[in-house]
């Protein structure tokens, strides 16, 4: 037998979990830079 109520909040905290690494994943994949010598008469 198991318990609903801890099963349920096991299940929040990996939902959690999961959303954090998605988060970070996501922002790693936005940072990234570009060296472009013609785009300093731009800035």
């Amino acid at each position: 037998m198991f318990e609903p109520e801890k099963m349920k909040s096991k299940g929040l905290k990996l939902e959690r979990m999961a959303n954090r690494l998605s988060n970070a994943i996501e922002k790693a994949n936005h940072n990234y830079e570009i060296e472009f010598e013609a785009a300093n008469k731009y800035l």
